[in-house]
């Protein structure tokens, strides 16, 4: 699968002119390695996969080139290993940081590295190895998920529970909708004969500590997670309890806090507001844009279309990179992918966070 990062599109039309304050902070100042690839990926661990000419290779921060193009795909490096593709064979395989191959090509797909281990994909079912390329759990499931605490989501016979990392079943398959264990809960719903589902918080014994009776429930972040009943939407901390009262919000949009802040869309439906809220559920800031869309924040600024190019926005709402690009990732490691578009085709680079933060 080509990597291509993709954003959830979200337009939300307020009735509001554009009050924002613009700092300064023109591109020649955030430039770091300019928009120069036919793609590029965020940086992780250092490095970055970038394509040119339909080949994938790695930069590091100063924009050398540190392995070179050469791979029909690259993911990004995760415990000191990246999953890559040999061009024309469509199989997997995994270097380290020096472009060396660790574990030979020879799967369909994979997935990166997480907790020393790694999903596999062969001829239609999915396993997991460890860093030395050793099958820990032979492909035997149609679906699964990366490690996560210690445990992996699998489906067996149409259900879904976790395996532990020695492929043992640590939470029996019952439900329909698992997500991965965050902060030692996981969400998890059963579904009614109508396709709706009844969401609910399992620990990692599969005890249930929020019963199964939500509309819907994010994973949990920074400690809380929103939890949406009869239309309306508050936030509970991992045993349950409400931390923010149901009030007439919609599921916190992008999974919950991020930054200390979450995104949320306030209001009656098809007339929503979007806002900012903090932890005690005040209201930080509004947002008023007309044909807007706006995510959640990341090493304290956040993506933001306006007009048809992305900026960012900084935890008060100002502008602090002037929307000009026709694509922007979120911050990691200090960097943000950015995306340009001319006469001769889309390229792509990044640019240094102002804030100087990198994590």
């Amino acid at each position: 699968m080509k990597k291509r990062y993709s954003l959830p599109i979200a337009f939300i039309s307020l009735i509001a002119l554009f009050f924002l304050p613009i700092v300064p902070n023109s591109y020649a100042q955030t430039k770091n390695i300019p928009p120069q690839y036919n793609w590029a990926s965020p940086f992780s661990e250092g490095l970055a996969s970038v394509e040119i000419n339909g080949k994938d290779g790695f930069i590091d921060k100063k924009g050398k080139m540190v392995i070179k193009p050469q791979y029909g795909q690259a993911m990004g490096f995760s415990e000191g290993l990246s999953g890559v593709e040999i061009k024309g064979t469509y199989l997997w395989g995994f270097i380290d940081k020096k472009g060396k191959m660790i574990i030979k090509p020879q799967y369909h797909n994979v997935s990166s590295f997480s907790e020393g281990m790694a999903q596999v994909f062969l001829n239609g079912k999915q396993g997991y190895i460890n860093k030395s390329g050793k099958q820990v759990v032979k492909p035997q499931f149609r679906w699964s998920s990366d490690f996560s605490e210690g445990l992996a989501a699998v489906e067996i016979n149409g259900k879904k529970g976790f395996i532990d990392k020695t492929g043992k079943v640590k939470i029996k398959p019952q439900y329909d909708i698992v997500e991965d264990f965050s902060e030692g809960r996981a969400v998890v719903a059963k579904l009614d004969k109508i396709g709706l589902g009844r969401y609910g918080v399992i620990d990692k014994n599969g005890k249930i500590i929020v019963p199964l009776k939500y509309d819907y429930i994010t994973s949990f972040s920074e400690g809380l997670a929103s939890v949406m009943l009869n239309r309306q939407t508050g936030f509970i901390d991992i045993n349950g309890n409400y931390v923010i009262s149901p009030q007439n919000w919609q599921v916190s949009i992008y999974g919950g806090f991020s930054n200390g802040l979450a995104l949320m869309l306030t209001g009656p439906a098809f007339n929503e507001k979007v806002q900012f809220i903090d932890k005690s559920g005040k209201t930080v800031f509004k947002v008023p844009y007309e044909d807007l869309e706006v995510k959640s924040f990341s090493e304290g600024l956040a993506e933001v279309y306006v007009k048809g190019k992305w900026g960012f926005i900084d935890k008060t709402g100002a502008i602090k990179i002037k929307p000009q690009y026709t694509y922007v990732s979120s911050f990691t490691e200090g960097m943000a992918v950015v995306g340009t578009s001319s006469k001769n085709g889309d390229r792509y680079g990044y640019i240094v966070n102002p804030l100087g933060k990198s994590n």
